[in-house]
């Protein structure tokens, strides 16, 4: 004697469930993929933002103010030059 497995709207029980958990499988691999999407664009402009930053604090101080320190000194000797000539 052979046992028919349950069923539901005609469809036997076993494979409902079957259906239903890769159903629910497939849909929360896309529902994840989304927030983890959303989360690393959050993540990558944070990191973006601080990354600016230090560069921009690193150009300042490695380029920019030598820079100008260096165009000051210029100036002061230009300035000494054109007293000297009268």
């Amino acid at each position: 004697p052979s046992a028919d497995p349950p069923s539901w709207q005609g469809f036997p029980v076993p494979t409902v469930l079957l259906v239903l958990g890769v159903a629910s499988g497939v849909l929360l691999a896309l529902f994840s993929r989304v927030l983890i999407a959303v989360g690393s664009r959050a993540r990558a402009r944070r990191a973006e933002r601080r990354l600016r930053a230090a560069v921009a604090e690193v150009a300042q101080r490695l380029v920019v103010d030598p820079v100008d320190a260096e165009l000051a000194a210029h100036r002061q000797t230009w300035e000494g030059l054109r007293r000297a000539r009268g």
